[in-house]
């Protein structure tokens, strides 16, 4: 939300909560690769990309989609990388959309910082769930 709605104090503290979870160096990486991430998804996503507000407690599809990319790159699961990376842009982009999402997630895994990997149930229900997000708000 802070990259999306140029939001400094929400920004600033995703920058914080990096911060101690990595450190300096590897949270500075990951805001990058965050940017590189938000900026890609702006250009190559099949629109209108979808997200909830922080305070909603839940995950939107495209969310999701995003997460298990990054689990799938924590884990060396292509399979499950490329499923959710083509469910969220065409194939043509969908090779940029997981190197920009890469540039984010390597900084969270060599900080220790990784996710579990999404079972294929989990997979499929982002797959076959159209428009899970009637409260979400839109990237473009």
């Amino acid at each position: 939300m802070g990259l999306v709605e140029r939001d400094e104090a929400r920004f600033r503290d995703v920058y914080e909560s990096h911060s101690k979870a990595l450190g300096v160096g590897l949270s500075r990486l990951a805001m990058e690769g965050m940017h590189a991430l938000v900026s890609e998804l702006e250009v190559c996503s099949r629109c209108p990309l979808r997200f909830l507000k922080p305070s909603s407690g839940h995950l939107c599809r495209d969310e999701g989609l995003v997460l298990g990319i990054i689990a799938g790159i924590h884990n060396g699961d292509e399979v499950s990388v490329w499923r959710c990376a083509s469910n969220l842009a065409c194939p043509k982009m969908a090779d940029l959309l997981v190197g920009a999402i890469g540039q984010y997630a390597m900084p969270l895994k060599a900080g220790g910082k990784t996710l579990m990997p999404f079972p294929n149930e989990i997979l499929i229900a982002l797959e076959r769930d159209g428009d899970v997000c009637p409260e979400s708000q839109t990237l473009h």
